[in-house]
């Protein structure tokens, strides 16, 4: 059970930045960073490794908080992790001429930290030249054949050379560096073979054509082709050229039409209707379809479709005029940005990961500034004995290549590159990408002698709780509810068919738990099993039912899935054997007598008891019931426009408490400050509790009574000055329970960056408002509440004159939100 929880795009965006080369003349951003800390970012080391001896070369540009800016920074240093064998990723860099996928990307350990300066030395045109001498692929010996640049020589008149001198050989075109983008494979007057990036043969002709490339070319004896291929060109070269020219003459005027290379489109229905588009297009839209989210735009798609320019414009164009797609607007990130400074992006180091686990990625459009993101699937480990390599299927830009991938608002990983294309099948789209762990970027720390750093990033993810037993009964109710709509409406569900990885040659299980991709480096924080390991969840709900725990220290009983007594803070460590040793050894028969006896003595007492006032005091310790609450929750959810006339208009409606929703509902949550305090919201789903509110530490202040604001923050989307769509959390894999905990304090608690005081405070939360059965929450001591809580405990609750102040007490309170299937 999952609700799928917004990711404020243009805020985390503002902490990731591009890693640019200044010294060359085009085509001079090498890769996305993200912000680890205040002066430090991290990317991956392919990126950096030939700029070793001259980081000045490099800047990071982040976007700027006004339109038309930027903040650029210099490179003081750079800390590769200590197994990136850089020699190696060099030499594959050098024989670059010779194999057209370099495995660079992919190598192991690829990553590096960054330290950043504000200081930005001058390059003069000798340091320029300088760094491009030495960072240029030598030029070849041109006794073999044909060379020069094509600003001077056009191509059709290269190839036309060779094919008319019936030359055996590769064309080899190369950017300014001489490292090369594409080659042609003639022979017999005949264009056999070519690639152009992830394009083959005609497809690459044409987009070298449509891509005007100017590099430097040259020309190699060779009976066969340097790379991997299968199928020949089947038309003349002559026929192969004259439609090159034909689709770059028609798409200077198509692309005006349909809004410039910066547009982003979108689908306005779920399935494409492919039957009404003409032939061609049919195919091409299969190909393009899972990709028209808003996530890349129109003049970028070619890098991820394995289609050229013309054959994607002239499918957006049919695409369009059947009112299949529109143009996503989106606004710019300067436009959107708060004034704060970025802030490092938090890191999930022993977050559990396991195939299936739904990923965004964020970058910076190197063209625009935008901020574009794409959402996707974890697939698995790389290869069997690499922990740190994963796969994806987000398909992403070259631009992209080092941003940062979120599960839900944290990094789990960097975006290393796609996966080589599988030329054995021409026009195949393969969906495979790496991903490097982030506990990579904690190696670099530690090796580089910044172990406070390390330490801090690592500060998160504590042991998974069980399932508590007010949580685990709602999770059964919510899946009878989910049987008995099934039943009442006549409905079979099929079991899910699972997921593959399709032609690639990859596969994961069908089983519908999947088993977790172990990750963790030490086994820390995953109580000795797989992160994903489910064998415990299936009884925990009988568990938490028919064990509890007795604290050593005080006595008190809790819970048996609690790790600390609520009363006094002792580490509970019995288990639940030894409990029931323990009561079956003291459940002597004459205590069975003495407590028949006591119950029958006070059983005269009862109506008298029944009568009193129900006492304030929740147990004898320090909660107690408040009269009325701190702080209200209320949940809006997507409803359909009472307006007839408009039947596709939504607007958010308040919902009863104890309503349950369905797959699919869009919901967003309200809160209604109604006495001065800080305010905390933390969420708990099927992976570990989080705080949602207050997002940054910036907005960790305390608001005053009337004061409300909603989560997601922004609940509308507006574009153009009227309201397009509603944004809120959805409701995803139903049946299920989402829990919410609220806590309201006098003072300032320190839980933002700290995942471990989140973890323990949700867990204290709960402890305490189990069995309370209060409408209004429950109020703790805050010293008790914070005893032990890491970067809390300090927090005290007595006045300046010694005495208990009777408000320094935390308000708790805890909302469960049950969804079931359609």
């Amino acid at each position: 059970m999952t609700l799928k929880m917004p990711l404020n795009v243009n805020t985390m965006a503002r902490s990731i930045g591009c890693l640019v080369d200044r010294t060359m003349t085009d085509a001079n951003y090498l890769g996305n960073v993200w912000l680890i800390d205040e002066d430090k970012v991290a990317t991956c080391a392919h990126l950096v490794s030939r700029y070793s001896n001259y980081l000045d070369a490099l800047i990071v540009r982040f976007p700027g908080s006004a339109p038309g800016t930027s903040r650029d920074f210099g490179v003081e240093s750079a800390l590769f992790h200590p197994a990136f064998d850089q020699a190696a990723a060099n030499q594959l860099q050098q024989v670059s001429l010779t194999e057209p996928m370099p495995a660079v990307p992919l190598q192991k350990h690829n990553a590096v930290v960054l330290k950043l300066k504000k200081k930005i030395p001058e390059l003069s045109d000798t340091i320029s030249f300088r760094v491009n001498k030495n960072l240029s692929l030598p030029i070849p010996p041109r006794e073999q054949g044909l060379g020069g640049n094509l600003r001077e020589i056009e191509l059709f008149v290269v190839i036309q050379s060779i094919t008319n001198a019936r030359k055996e050989g590769i064309i080899t075109i190369c950017d300014e560096r001489n490292y090369p983008v594409a080659r042609i494979f003639c022979k017999d007057g005949r264009l056999v073979y070519a690639q152009y990036r992830n394009l083959v043969n005609e497809m690459a002709i044409y987009q070298i054509v449509n891509r005007e490339l100017d590099g430097n070319f040259f020309f190699w004896a060779a009976d066969k082709p340097n790379w991997e291929v299968t199928t020949a060109i089947a038309k003349p070269a002559e026929m192969v050229l004259i439609e090159a020219s034909r689709r770059f003459d028609e798409l200077k005027t198509m692309v005006p039409h349909l809004g410039g290379p910066e547009t982003l489109y979108e689908k306005t229905i779920a399935e494409p209707n492919v039957e009404i588009l003409p032939g061609p297009v049919k195919d091409y839209c299969r190909r393009l379809w899972d990709l028209l989210d808003g996530g890349t735009p129109l003049g970028q798609l070619w890098q991820v479709s394995n289609l050229d320019d013309y054959s994607i414009y002239v499918t957006i164009a049919e695409l369009k005029r059947t009112q299949q797609i529109g143009i996503k607007v989106r606004q710019t990130l300067e436009e959107s940005a708060e004034v704060e400074p970025a802030k490092p992006l938090q890191l999930a180091v022993n977050a559990p990961l396991a195939p299936y686990d739904q990923i965004t990625s964020i970058h910076i459009d190197s063209h625009s500034g935008r901020a574009l993101s794409r959402e996707g699937s974890l697939l698995g480990a790389m290869r069997q004995e690499d922990k740190f390599h994963l796969l994806h299927n987000v398909r992403l830009v070259p631009e992209a290549t080092g941003s940062p991938l979120f599960k839900e608002d944290r990094v789990i990983g960097m975006h290393c590159g796609p996966l080589p294309p599988n030329f054995q099948t021409p026009g195949s789209d393969s969906n495979l990408q790496g991903m490097l762990w982030v506990d990579c970027i904690v190696e670099c720390l530690r090796a580089g002698g910044d172990a406070p750093l390390a330490a801090r990033l690592t500060l998160t993810d504590m042991p998974l709780r069980r399932t508590a037993e007010p949580e685990a009964e709602a999770v059964a109710q919510a899946e009878a509810e989910a049987d008995t709509a099934k039943s009442d409406a006549g409905s079979q569900a099929a079991p899910d068919a699972g997921i593959a990885a399709g032609a690639t040659g990859v596969a994961l299980s069908a089983d519908p738990a999947p088993v977790a991709v172990s990750f963790a480096s030490d086994g820390h924080n995953t109580g000795g099993k797989d992160p994903g390991d489910s064998t415990d969840a299936s009884g925990s709900a009988q568990a938490a039912r028919s064990s509890r725990i007795d604290c050593p220290k005080c006595g008190r009983t809790s819970q048996e899935g609690s790790r600390y007594c609520k009363s006094c803070g002792e580490e509970l460590h019995e288990k639940t054997e030894a409990v029931r040793q323990k009561r079956r050894k003291s459940a002597t028969p004459i205590f069975l007598v003495l407590a028949v006896l006591l119950l029958a003595g006070l059983g005269g007492l009862g109506y008298f008891v029944a009568n009193l006032p129900k006492p304030k005091v929740v147990s004898g310790d320090t909660m107690v019931i408040p009269d009325k609450p701190w702080v209200k929750l209320h949940i809006y959810k997507k409803t359909r426009s009472d307006n007839t006339g408009d039947s596709a208009t939504h607007c958010w409606k308040l919902q009863d408490e104890g309503t349950i929703y369905k797959e699919k509902d869009l919901i967003h949550l309200k809160l209604d400050v109604l006495k001065k305090a800080y305010v905390y919201l933390i969420y708990f789903g099927s992976d570990q509790p989080a705080l949602i509110y207050p997002g940054l530490e910036v907005n960790n202040k305390v608001l005053d009574a009337g004061t409300s604001f909603t989560f997601p923050d922004k609940v509308s989307e507006y574009v153009e000055g009227n309201m397009q769509n509603l944004i809120g959390l959805e409701m995803q894999n139903s049946p299920g329970v989402e829990t919410f905990v609220v806590l309201a304090s006098p003072r300032k608690l320190q839980l933002s960056s700290n995942p471990a005081a989140v973890q323990d405070a949700y867990r204290r939360a709960v402890d305490d408002i189990e069995g309370s059965h209060s409408d209004t929450g429950v109020e703790d001591s805050l010293a008790n509440f914070c005893k032990g809580l890491v970067g809390n405990d300090s927090l005290k609750d007595i006045d300046a004159d010694g005495k208990a102040g009777a408000e320094k007490s935390i308000f708790i309170d805890r909302y469960l939100i049950k969804h079931v299937k359609q």
